[in-house]
């Protein structure tokens, strides 16, 4: 067992130093692709400026977004609150509601929305 272990290791290290060898030499080095090109960087008469119109447009919309967003907040204040006024008034060794567990799905809801909203 021991000598065909001795044989193989005999056989396999000229191979090994071989490939080490060639590999330092560079014999067997791969072709490099070239590098690309940089971009380049933009000239005074390649940048465009938008319009006024679609400037004001953009304002306009993010003005509207942002008034949608504090409503649906202010949806979301009120309906926390009127829950909490709900729980206060239960016993809290009685189980809740129907009604405040579809308040709590509601809020969830409203809290859904406003994150997508905010996410825009």
């Amino acid at each position: 067992m021991r000598e065909t272990r001795r044989e193989f290791l005999a056989a396999a290290a000229p191979l090994s130093l071989g490939v080490m060898v060639t590999g330092l030499l560079g014999i067997q080095e791969r072709p490099r692709s070239p590098m690309p090109d940089p971009p380049r960087a933009a000239g005074p008469s390649e940048t465009t400026q938008a319009p006024p119109s679609t400037i004001i447009d953009k304002r306009r919309m993010l003005e509207e977004r942002a008034k949608e967003f504090r409503e649906r907040v202010q949806q979301l204040y009120d309906a926390v609150g009127e829950l909490k006024q709900e729980v206060e008034a239960t016993q809290t060794a009685d189980i809740f509601s129907v009604g405040i567990y579809r308040e709590t799905e509601r809020i969830e809801k409203l809290a859904k929305q406003l994150k997508s909203k905010a996410k825009e």
